[in-house]
């Protein structure tokens, strides 16, 4: 079964800075960091919810994944993604930007348009993130807008994350 689901984007650069990531735990027990920024080798929680205190977007709650990739044979490259319970960000090394993402979660293939590397998580698509099976990785697949794809995983711990961050009701503050 194919799903196309249309969202809107947000540019990312991996050359922000953050300083310590995290700052204090929420009253529900969760880890708050300072900022959703991420950048190379940045020290964050990862496959962990958070809870993001942001001046600009305000409390929310996320899980930072981040995985390996050979985009170039003579470059290492790190695809990080940012999950909260509306959207998703990604993160490439380079300047280029996603277009699109392929998410296959069990017998269902969701694809999302995206815009500026932000993808959009409709309730259907919740749902199916709650339900994932927690003992497997994902596979994903992002399309640049030069039409390059690549291939990359969500690792366990953070599938096991979405168990939890997609029972959550989308309304909710959850702080």
């Amino acid at each position: 079964m194919q799903k196309i689901i249309g969202i809107s984007l947000l540019i990312t650069s991996l050359n922000l800075s953050i300083a310590s990531p995290l700052i204090a735990q929420s009253k529900n027990d969760y880890p708050v960091v300072s900022s959703a920024e991420v950048y190379p080798d940045i020290k964050q929680i990862w496959s962990k919810i958070v809870q993001i205190k942001d001046p600009y977007e305000g409390d929310y709650l996320a899980i930072f994944d981040r995985n390996d990739i050979q985009f170039n044979p003579t470059l290492s490259n790190q695809v990080i993604s940012v999950w909260t319970r509306q959207k998703v960000n990604f993160v490439l090394r380079y300047e280029e930007t996603i277009i699109r993402l392929y998410l296959k979660l069990g017998d269902h293939l969701f694809i999302l348009e995206g815009k500026n590397n932000v993808f959009e998580i409709n309730d259907e698509l919740a749902m199916e993130l709650a339900n994932a099976l927690s003992n497997k990785r994902v596979t994903i697949r992002l399309v640049l807008d030069n039409g390059i794809k690549i291939n990359s995983d969500i690792g366990e711990e953070t599938v096991k994350a979405w168990n939890v961050l997609y029972q959550i009701p989308k309304s909710s503050k959850a702080f």
